[in-house]
């Protein structure tokens, strides 16, 4: 997704140093928001330009002219970032499996937004819900996978299922959650990148069952 400039600042930049000590980061802030208050909020950290959208990783907020960060988002983690209606949309982007033949597909799922009540700033978090959810049908297809897996099947194929497994959780699925919940136990230990997005996966899961 594009980033807006609509209300991008970049004369203020001037005025809107990085917090010391904070992922490395010194100088001016990599980019400065503004609010029709008049108040800031810098970005200091990674940014990557492609061809049609910026991403933002291993990056900060903080409001300009003070020293206390607002959130922190760390390496692996990666964000489209808008400003929009006076409001500071922060999008983190998510691998699910909601493509067509439910293999994964990186979206905005999880969203911060922020913004000014008077002079106080405020936020607030949540999942998107909007993004298409299972039928009854793939639900059913993706249970009987379950059920199919052993502990030599391969890495890729029980992550994947692992990740169908939430998304059909997300979908209603009670007894996805189920074995969500004793899936480490049945197939693992896990070790290596399979352990490290398994473990993103569930931390996830757990986030959202919140």
């Amino acid at each position: 997704m594009s980033i807006s400039f609509t209300q991008f600042s970049f004369a203020q930049n001037k005025n809107c140093n990085c917090p010391e000590n904070n992922l490395g980061a010194t100088g001016k802030a990599n980019k400065v928001y503004s609010f029709k208050n008049g108040k800031t909020i810098g970005l200091c950290g990674t940014v990557e330009a492609g061809k049609k959208d910026v991403a933002y990783s291993e990056f900060i907020l903080f409001q300009c002219g003070k020293n206390k960060i607002l959130q922190e988002w760390d390496a692996t983690e990666t964000c489209n970032i808008l400003m929009k209606n006076d409001t500071l949309t922060v999008q983190e982007l998510y691998g699910l499996a909601i493509n067509k033949q439910q293999q994964i597909k990186w979206v905005p799922f999880y969203i911060t937004r922020y913004y000014f009540d008077s002079a106080a700033i405020k936020h607030t978090s949540f999942f998107k819900r909007d993004l298409p959810k299972y039928t009854t049908t793939v639900i059913r297809r993706i249970l009987n996978s379950y059920n199919k897996l052993t502990k030599q099947t391969a890495g890729d194929s029980i992550l994947l299922t692992a990740h169908r497994l939430f998304w059909a959780y997300v979908s209603g699925s009670q007894r996805a959650g189920r074995y969500l919940d004793s899936f480490e136990k049945k197939f693992g230990p896990f070790d290596g990148a399979v352990a490290e997005e398994y473990h993103d996966l569930w931390s996830t899961y757990q986030l959202y069952k919140k």
